[in-house]
């Protein structure tokens, strides 16, 4: 069996590809960090038609804050309890 792995520096011209990953992603975070809204909310929906969800929260409920962290302020970190943290 060959393969053939492409790695993150694709051949040609990267910047129409930097543009784009910069304004559908990277600006987006910046503006609402957790994803909770607008268009990384859309784009979160439509990756998960079937409404599949992690047990994370069920296995660890000491993490259930932080995985349903969608502060009413976009760009607020998150500063509930955090296992690791005592």
């Amino acid at each position: 069996i060959r393969f053939n792995y492409v790695g993150i520096n694709p051949p040609g011209d990267s910047a129409p590809l930097l543009r784009a990953e910069r304004r559908d992603a990277y600006d987006l975070f910046a503006k609402d960090l957790y994803g909770c809204s607008g268009k990384l909310a859309e784009k979160r929906a439509t990756r998960n038609p079937f409404m599949a969800s992690h047990g994370y929260a069920k296995s660890c409920p000491e993490l259930s804050g932080f995985f349903d962290y969608c502060p009413a302020n976009p760009t607020a970190v998150y500063d509930g309890p955090l296992p690791w943290l005592n």
